[in-house]
């Protein structure tokens, strides 16, 4: 349980992944460097994508590097995937994440304590 936890989350895509999460779908976040190497994508891809097949639900928050390769392994194989986005859940940042942003939406959420139209902040 988060010590301050937000009094609202906005998001996008399907709601039925945040109810279900824990109790039904245990979750794991998966994050790292936004300059990862080649092999610490390649990683991120594969657990995420053996972490779905097992049943698992993928977090992680759509940046560059591990955690856009992460999403990606999971929507590999169909799985569960929730990206945590640091603005507002309509604005996918990075905007080179667009084609990804869309299929979370379309196949997994986004979600974000920023009200829509915020902007990514650090």
């Amino acid at each position: 349980m988060l010590a301050d936890p937000p009094t609202t989350l906005y998001g996008l895509g399907s709601t039925r992944l945040l109810i279900d999460l824990e109790e039904l779908h245990p979750g794991v976040a998966i994050v790292g460097a936004r300059r990862a190497s080649a092999y610490g994508r390649d990683v991120a891809y594969q657990f995420g994508r053996d972490l779905a097949a097992a049943g698992m639900t993928i977090v992680s928050g759509m940046a560059l590097g591990v955690d856009g390769a992460a999403h990606r392994g999971a929507l590999s194989v169909r799985g569960r995937t929730i990206a945590v986005l640091a603005g507002g859940p309509d604005r996918p940042y990075p905007p080179s994440h667009r084609r990804l942003y869309e299929q979370l939406i379309s196949d997994g959420a986004v979600i974000s304590e920023r009200p829509p139209g915020a902007r990514a902040r650090r």
